[in-house]
């Protein structure tokens, strides 16, 4: 039998512990196996598979500690212990995917958490803040966001919503083999508007001599992830056409 896709169900318990319960019973039932990860700034709810008291003991930090801060230096806490804890969890096959709901403190937390995972994991965020600038969340990950509508309660609306999610990061985590071969070195090029057509002939030609090319958009947040990809070692050499 094939291993079930793990997926970590993130987010701010004792506000939103009703809606992650049910995102995680809708993981299950779409044939994942859901571990739910408390991000609670309020007080520790006592029934996540990881508690935030883990989560920031990986920080070197106490509840009784962060629960005495204001709600913006608990969250660095809780994010920097969470980063430590899902790169545990990765490296031992405990997470294929993660998703989280919130609102804008809960998207925070938890953005800041997946910008940590390696590019290729699946990641998905359910906030009302997806409708807006979504920035500072997504940063140069592959984070998917998705906007819930409502900010919290379950009902014939948010259920159906917060269902397809929980389908979509199971789908994500568990996808069909890609049998291309991605041996290739990957030359990294900008593009942007005025430069389209000199960039798309630059990368045709470099296809033919057998290099991958990414091309990335020239508007800031392009730049960053191609500077990231270089760093991460996927990118062997730039063309910088688009200055």
């Amino acid at each position: 039998m094939d291993k079930k896709p793990e997926i970590i169900v993130a987010g701010i318990l004792d506000t939103k512990g009703a809606e992650i319960q049910y995102i995680a019973e809708r993981v299950k039932a779409a044939g994942g196996q859901p571990t739910i990860l408390e991000l609670s700034v309020g007080h520790q709810v006592g029934w996540a598979d990881i508690s935030v008291g883990e989560v920031v003991a990986k920080a070197g930090h106490t509840t009784e500690k962060i629960f005495s801060l204001d709600r913006g230096q608990a969250s660095d806490i809780i994010v920097e212990g969470g980063i430590k804890l899902v790169a545990e969890l990765l490296e031992n096959g405990k997470l294929d995917g993660m998703i989280a709901y919130g609102g804008s403190m809960g998207a925070s937390i938890a953005t800041r958490i997946m910008q940590s995972l390696p590019v290729g994991i699946p990641k998905m965020m359910l906030t009302t803040m997806a409708s807006g600038d979504v920035a500072p969340y997504v940063g140069t990950r592959d984070i998917c966001m998705m906007y819930p509508i409502a900010e919290a309660g379950l009902n014939k609306v948010t259920r159906n919503i917060l269902n397809n999610a929980a389908g979509g990061i199971v789908g994500m985590a568990s996808p069909p083999e890609i049998t291309e071969s991605s041996d290739k070195p990957l030359v990294g090029c900008m593009m942007f508007g005025v430069t389209t057509p000199c960039v798309l002939r630059a990368a045709r030609y470099l296809e033919q001599k057998d290099y991958d090319v990414m091309i990335n958009h020239s508007v800031g947040s392009g730049g960053r992830s191609m500077e990231e990809l270089i760093r991460d070692g996927f990118i062997v050499g730039i063309l910088d056409i688009t200055t």
